[in-house]
């Protein structure tokens, strides 16, 4: 989908969800144009409606997400190296990862692009793991992806909300995937 956003169209879109993140769900057209710099007439011209920029915002951000997995080469290092990088990932595409987690505006396409692109290739990555002996084999697959997704969100909690380092709190859920909360 952001390939069919303009190029101007794209970059707004990239501003509003820097710079509201979590309020974008909530901001008005008015809020939202303020904050972006812009004119409301401007806003408007590249998106009509709220639904529109809302929808502009989440293809935008499976976009950057899936792109940073991508570009992480899962399958060329090793297990702990990719969970490292996986995390680096999710915590440096933050406000992408918060409007995704946070707003209901995906359809069953956008959830189709986010599991082929980000959750397929993070489950073979886990899979890699257990049968290699990085990780439990006595855990499911499934249960270690819940576990490094809900990690993956406190990171991106602690480096947007929290005001943690981007480095720290990737390096945080890292560790504690990958050894536990253990001294």
């Amino acid at each position: 989908m952001p390939a069919q956003l303009s190029r101007s169209a794209t970059a707004l879109v990239e501003s509003v969800a820097q710079i509201l993140g979590v309020g974008l769900a909530t901001a008005s057209m008015t809020d939202i144009a303020r904050a972006a710099g812009i004119s409301r007439a401007t806003l408007y011209r590249s998106f009509p409606t709220r639904e529109a920029l809302l929808r502009g915002v989440v293809a935008v951000a499976i976009d950057r997400v899936a792109r940073r997995v991508q570009e992480s080469d899962l399958e060329r290092v090793d297990v702990r190296e990719g969970v490292a990088r996986v995390a680096r990932s999710f915590v440096v595409t933050g406000s992408a990862c918060t409007v995704l987690a946070r707003t209901n505006v995906k359809d069953a396409e956008d959830e189709a692009d986010l599991e082929a692109r980000v959750a397929e290739p993070l489950r073979a990555l886990l899979a890699r793991g257990v049968a290699d002996g990085t990780l439990r084999d006595d855990v499911p697959v499934t249960t270690h992806f819940t576990a490094l997704s809900a990690l993956l969100e406190m990171g991106v909690n602690l480096a947007v909300d929290g005001g943690v380092p981007a480095e720290t709190a990737a390096a945080t859920v890292a560790s504690l995937f990958l050894d536990g909360a253990a001294a």
